[in-house]
């Protein structure tokens, strides 16, 4: 997993972040192969013992066998459990963490996976990962940022944990440091979209959109990387460009990223197509439906379309999917006022995983 991938959108978005935020993720599984191989690998080496050891008799051969059966169902399990803990974190990509909005829900049903999961193999280095990504899902970057360090002074080697705190760096703003922790690691495509990140936050926005096409040739199916590149047209109002690269995006991910289409209807709205930006919105509903994002930035469009009613819905709905944003109960408040104008600010979508905050709403993330 690597979490500073997080893009995205966190809109994933997030993990950077599946992100948002920087954005980090690769697509490899984090589930059942990585935790489970090592204990199956033991379990086979167990078995192989069985032949060369054949002189220990019936009872010696049994409890061998017997050991390296309870081996290989554990790695399993311990594999199940880590993978569902992942899904449940981020539902709409597989195993792929991104520092999108989570609800107690999702993130409680995580925790209880990783309970499972510590009784299972309370040393494993797959845990270990598996709880900062828990911390970032709930916003505790510093908490997250101390783990990690804690982690890397024993194993300085991993750099999968060295991708994760330069993302959750990267969540503070602490761009030189997560620069720092990415150039730790080997260049490869998830690197350079989180180096384009760290540029694109610093205002060399046509730089982050060079590396994005670095990543992109050396990982053509890296879905965040084209979420990043329609963000980076955006902020250069390249309206055109921006919905070349969602449409790219949509096309290698099979229709299967909200995501995607929810930058789709970013990309239209600034357009001003309200009509196509509707659509866009409505499949990024049916694909992310628990999203408040996803609900509030449809409400905005259905607003601005003469739409009060259903707009009111989304809000209401995005309202009670996190409760505690100012954000969401403003924008109601505001619809219900019948407001000829909604704030245009926090209309923004942010792809790389950092969401929209509010002055007051301590638990919100960074603006990028």
């Amino acid at each position: 997993m690597e979490l500073f991938e997080l893009i995205l959108l966190s809109y994933p978005v997030g993990p950077m972040p599946n992100t948002s935020g920087p954005v980090g993720q690769d697509t490899k599984d984090h589930g059942p192969n990585p935790a489970a191989r090592d204990r199956i690998a033991r379990a086979m080496a167990l078995l192989g013992l069985l032949i060369s050891l054949a002189g220990l008799g019936i009872n010696g051969f049994k409890a061998i066998q017997e050991h390296a059966d309870r081996e290989a169902r554990l790695g399993i399990q311990l594999g199940e459990e880590i993978d569902s803990a992942y899904r449940a974190l981020n539902p709409t990509s597989d195993g792929m963490l991104e520092t999108t909005s989570k609800t107690a829900h999702e993130i409680r049903v995580a925790e209880e996976h990783l309970a499972r999961a510590e009784r299972l193999a309370p040393g494993d280095d797959r845990i270990a990962h598996l709880r900062v990504a828990i911390l970032v899902a709930k916003g505790k970057w510093a908490e997250a940022t101390v783990a990690l360090r804690r982690h890397l002074e024993h194993h300085p080697e991993d750099k999968e944990a060295h991708a994760e705190l330069g993302g959750v760096l990267y969540e503070q703003g602490e761009l030189d440091e997560a620069e720092k922790e990415l150039k730790a690691i080997a260049n490869s495509a998830v690197v350079q979209l989180n180096l384009g990140l760290i540029q694109q936050k610093r205002g060399n926005v046509k730089e982050a959109l060079k590396l994005y096409e670095d990543a992109i040739r050396s990982e053509p199916t890296l879905i965040n990387a084209y979420l990043a590149k329609c963000q980076g047209h955006i902020d250069l109002e390249e309206h055109d460009e921006a919905l070349a690269a969602c449409e790219q995006g949509i096309t290698i991910s099979a229709g299967k990223d909200g995501r995607l289409y929810l930058a789709l209807s970013q990309a239209y709205s600034l357009r001003n197509a309200l009509d196509r930006a509707e659509r866009a919105a409505r499949l990024a509903k049916d694909l992310l439906p628990t999203d408040p994002y996803v609900r509030d930035a449809l409400g905005k469009i259905l607003y601005y379309r003469g739409k009060r009613k259903e707009a009111i819905s989304e809000f209401e709905t995005a309202t009670f999917l996190e409760a505690h944003s100012t954000r969401f109960k403003y924008h109601l408040i505001w619809a219900r006022a019948g407001l000829k104008r909604l704030p245009d600010q926090d209309f923004r979508l942010i792809v790389t995983g950092i969401r929209p905050c509010d002055a007051k709403d301590k638990s919100c993330r960074r603006e990028r």
